[in-house]
């Protein structure tokens, strides 16, 4: 009786998983700045699918769906989280998962999770959102379809964002720079639409080195907040300003 009671324990152990099942459905797997490699914490993660997919056969897709943040270039983004989605998919295919079974979409900067003007919400926007469904992934001719309205409504986007319709603002020069920038790439994108790959230029651009990842909580990363500093600028316009005092006092 105790054999068959230990071998029975021994069996009911093994069924037993040690991570949370709703959690599992539905990950959000964090990135370092300008990086598309996967941490320790996201490939444990990822690793329960498999044994999630055994005990519910009803789960027909796992969605993946890559982002980055706001700095640097939008092709660079796109690139970039291109990068991050590929990085998922292969470390599925490594542990099992059935190639017919997964569909990655990358947007980008285009769907942020939280606002773009922190360093913390950034942080939680270098991710890939990685879903477990119910629902067939869609076919290659749907997939065809599906793209054609995204970059549809890409160009919907670019054309109303462009330097054309933009109401005028009063703001700072740099500010300025970097408006008219964005508006010169809008144009380009809208006649590139293609999602062609960054040049060296748009590299060069945007240096986005960083220091070695640390961890914001004790024991693993979840987002990772550190990130380049933004470029310091000089305002010379209380130099302009005495020089005119002078002047007018001569």
């Amino acid at each position: 009786n105790f054999r068959k009671a230990l071998t029975d324990y021994r069996d009911c152990e093994k069924t037993l998983v040690d991570f949370d099942l709703d959690e599992i459905k539905d990950l959000k797997l964090y990135f370092a700045t300008n990086k598309d490699i996967l941490s320790r914490r996201s490939k444990r993660d990822l690793s329960n699918i498999p044994l999630y997919l055994k005990m519910d056969p009803a789960i027909l897709q796992i969605k993946v769906d890559a982002h980055a943040d706001s700095r640097g270039r939008r092709r660079f983004n796109d690139n970039l989280s291109e990068k991050r989605s590929q990085a998922v998919v292969e470390y599925l295919l490594s542990i099992g998962i059935k190639a017919e079974m997964i569909y990655a979409v990358n947007y980008g900067e285009r769907k942020p999770d939280h606002t773009n003007k922190t360093a913390q919400g950034r942080a939680k926007n270098r991710r890939a959102d990685v879903q477990l469904l119910t629902s067939a992934p869609p076919t290659a001719e749907e997939r065809k379809v599906i793209e054609s309205a995204r970059k549809a409504e890409r160009r919907r986007l670019l054309t109303e964002r462009s330097i054309f319709n933009r109401p005028p603002k009063v703001k700072p020069e740099t500010d300025k720079a970097q408006s008219q920038d964005n508006a010169e790439e809008d144009k380009q994108e809208l006649q590139t639409i293609e999602n062609i790959p960054p040049s060296e230029e748009d590299y060069e651009d945007y240096a986005d080195s960083v220091e070695p990842v640390k961890s914001i909580k004790s024991v693993e990363p979840d987002f990772i907040v550190h990130e380049p500093p933004t470029p310091n600028f000089i305002n010379f316009d209380h130099l302009v300003d005495k020089n005119n005092q002078k002047a007018k006092s001569q």
